[in-house]
């Protein structure tokens, strides 16, 4: 499902207007009402999300955020307001490889040429510097 189905599908299921979920999560009601669309009303552009606002959505649905993200499909997210967007694909792998036995992930980081250090592999926020 898309971003938008989901807000709006939990919305109906709990009684929710737009207002209400807005005040509920603290992402603006013209924000969430983009979500909804799927676009932006003035440009027709497709709307990425960032992480920060799906957080504060999944919040406000009682869900961790990689249940929200992996209920979505190719829904692009940006991972900050620079402009690093995560696509389905990558969204993928990433979670395919949280799914990974340390062994073979470990396997996985030294082919790529990176270690694992502490939990950064297993959904610690890791900056993006490219």
């Amino acid at each position: 499902m898309k971003i938008g189905e989901i807000i709006k599908q939990y919305r109906n299921e709990h009684g929710y207007s737009l207002r209400e979920f807005s005040k509920l999560s603290g992402v603006s009601n013209s924000y969430l009402s983009m979500l909804e669309s799927g676009k932006h009303p003035r440009s027709g552009r497709p709307i990425v999300p960032t992480l920060t606002k799906l957080n504060q959505i999944a919040d406000a649905m009682g869900l961790r955020i990689d249940d929200l993200i992996s209920a979505m499909d190719d829904t692009p997210v940006k991972i900050d307001d620079g402009g690093f967007y995560v696509s389905s694909l990558e969204k993928q792998i990433i979670l395919r490889f949280r799914d990974l036995p340390d062994g073979e992930r470990n396997m996985l980081l030294r082919s790529l040429g990176l270690e694992e250090k502490g939990d950064e592999s297993r959904g610690a926020s890791i900056p993006y510097t490219g």
